[in-house]
Formats: structure tokens, sequence, C-alpha cells
């Protein structure tokens, strides 16, 4: 449990700033990956009534994209300030009826109690243990679900280290695609 408040007030001090400037940190567009398998996989798949959670949602740009498609989003975050600027967001475009944001742990939140279609987690970099718990209870959660689902991730490797461009500065909070596959 102090870990989690250790990490969730670090999270919270590192992007709380960086949300209340002017502007959109990630900028309005969504995440590329997310796109393309949404755009790609899900493009045959009625949006409408499917429930998204997203992990590490920010300022919304992702859900937004998502529910200008019909989904209906759970953004998780913790950054009250984030997750305020895509409630604004939401509102302002119309389709703030479809998001429902939580200040939350998002390695405790309770995902076997709500109905999940999608699981999104797109640089929600957690340490190793963490992140494989969270993702098991995402797949318990989805494997609930009579019609299945799918999960959509994206992180940066441990080879990110070598660039110093962005992302967690220790391996721990990075992964591989096969250790992904084994989650």
């Amino acid at each position: 449990v102090s870990d989690f408040f250790s990490l969730m007030a670090e999270a919270a001090a590192r992007f709380d700033p960086r949300y209340a400037e002017e502007g959109y940190a990630y900028g309005t567009e969504p995440n590329e990956w997310l796109a393309e398998c949404v755009n790609k996989r899900l493009s045959d798949v009625s949006a409408a009534g499917l429930c998204v959670l997203s992990l590490g949602e920010g300022e919304g740009r992702n859900a937004m994209f998502l529910m200008k498609r019909g989904f209906h989003v759970t953004a998780l975050d913790a950054s009250s300030v984030g997750l305020a600027k895509a409630r604004s967001w939401a509102d302002t475009e119309g389709v703030g009826h479809l998001l429902e944001t939580a200040v939350v742990d998002v390695t405790t939140y309770p995902f076997e109690s709500t109905t999940i279609d999608v699981v999104v987690s797109i640089f929600c970099h957690l340490p190793v243990e963490l992140r494989r718990s969270t993702h098991a209870a995402c797949v318990r959660a989805l494997q609930q679900n009579p019609a299945g689902g799918v999960i959509i991730v994206e992180y940066y490797s441990p080879r990110q280290l070598e660039f110093r461009t962005g992302g967690p500065s220790t391996v721990d909070m990075l992964c591989t695609a096969e250790q992904l596959r084994e989650e």
C-alpha cells in the first residue's frame, strides 16, 4: 500500500503541473498504435454500448478518439488535473455522456466488478510485479465477459534506455513484447 501511495504521489507530482499548462501535453490526436488497432482490428465491431477501460488516460486524447467512435470510456489516472481536462474536453465535444473518470490506483482497481470489453494501456508504465498483477486482473475481467474482449497496450521496451528520448528511466518499468505475451 505504501508503494502505491508513493507511486501515485510521484505520478501526480510529475503530471499535474504538465497537465495544468495550456493546451495538451501529448496533443489531441490519439496514440498511433491505438488508432491503428481500433481502425483495423475493431472496425467491423459496433462500438455502441461497448465499454473501454483506459489505464493512465491523462488528458483524454485516447478517450476522445474512442468516444467519437461510440465507445463508453472509463478513464483511470493518478492525475486529477489531467482527468478534469479530459472531462471538460468531452463535455465541450458533446461526448461527455460516454466518459467516466476516476483518480485511482490502477493496480488495485476492481476490474472484475466492472463490465469491460476493451482494456487500453498506452504507456501506463508500472513496476514489473504491479504490471503483471494488473494485467492478470484485466484478463480475468475480460474472461467474465461472455463475448470476450481485447487488450491494447503499448509500452517502451528496455531498449528505450539507449535512446534517452522519453519513458521511464529504470528497466523495472519497461517490458518486452515477450513479457507482455506471458502476462
